[in-house]
């Protein structure tokens, strides 16, 4: 018998009772796939970042030379003089040493002035500077060194004090025979003889523009060492003598060696028996000297040998 399949419809309360089933179903899936992805969006955000987002967000700080200022003079006298300097910043590193340099020069360094040791670390300091020359013009700046560099303060510019200068008086690496107009300025001569026997040089050759007169020394040597190469002659002992820590020794004119003269006792260590030579020339062949037994001043052939005698100005 054949099964026959009748359709009918469905009662109101059957309907309300099949779509309730149904929403029931769709809530249910509905509330397991919010979780879900929101476990996704925060998986995808959690591995989008780059290794360099990992990195921590810093600057390393540059290290520099230490800055600082020099202080101004203080307590200056004849050879000494009080300065010092303060360490504003320590250049990012500690500070090793610190002090002073200084120079009769307006361009100089740690390396080739003379200096003071003050300790270490930032703030300020003070420095005693000693065995200066009286009457001189010294430059000074306070400095500080790190593990980078060293840092200078500025330039401060000061003068030791002048004492009453006199004749025969012991300064500047020798003895004091000659003082000019201003009391302040002079000559000098070397305490002992630089040779007993050396020639003038040059026999033949004229040097140009030599002088007799006092202050003149100094350029007459300078003209004989750049006019003449003949080694060992008197102007070139004196132009090369380095002596009680001066080396700006110089051939005396003629006029200078007769102050020389004047006060030989004072100066002391005059040879009595053969004539200095001064540098001063006469001639092509011949140059002026001077005896010290009797200060006779004669002109003599340039390659005579005769004593020598250097002398510095102040």
């Amino acid at each position: 018998m054949t099964e026959r399949y009748r359709w009918r419809s469905l009662s109101s309360s059957e309907m309300h009772h099949h779509f309730n089933n149904a929403g029931i179903m769709k809530k249910s899936t509905t509330i397991w796939i919010y979780p879900l992805a929101l476990a996704g969006v925060l998986f995808i955000l959690t591995n989008s970042c780059t290794e360099s987002d990992n990195t921590p967000d810093y600057t390393v700080p540059s290290l520099t030379a230490p800055v600082l200022t020099t202080s101004a003079m203080t307590s200056i006298t004849q050879t000494t003089a009080v300065c010092g300097g303060n360490i504003t910043s320590g250049g990012g590193s500690a500070v090793t040493v610190r002090g002073v340099c200084w120079s009769t020069s307006q361009s100089f360094t740690i390396d080739n002035s003379d200096k003071t040791t003050d300790g270490a670390g930032a703030g300020s300091f003070i420095s005693v500077i000693t065995g200066l020359n009286p009457g001189i013009t010294y430059y000074v700046r306070a400095y500080a060194t790190n593990s980078t560099g060293t840092g200078y303060g500025i330039l401060v510019k000061f003068n030791t004090l002048t004492p009453p200068f006199t004749v025969g008086q012991s300064y500047g690496g020798g003895i004091i025979f000659y003082i000019d107009g201003t009391g302040q300025h002079g000559l000098i001569a070397a305490i002992s003889d630089q040779s007993s026997g050396m020639q003038w040089g040059c026999y033949g050759n004229s040097i140009p523009g030599t002088s007799t007169e006092i202050g003149m020394g100094q350029d007459n040597t300078t003209a004989i060492v750049n006019g003449c190469s003949t080694a060992g002659i008197a102007a070139r002992i004196c132009d090369n003598l380095v002596l009680n820590g001066y080396n700006d020794w110089f051939l005396p004119s003629k006029d200078e060696m007769n102050q020389m003269y004047l006060h030989k006792t004072v100066i002391g260590g005059f040879a009595s028996n053969l004539p200095y030579w001064s540098s001063s020339e006469y001639s092509a062949n011949y140059a002026w000297n001077q005896l010290f037994s009797d200060g006779f001043q004669c002109y003599s052939p340039k390659g005579l040998l005769y004593s020598v005698r250097a002398v510095r100005a102040f």
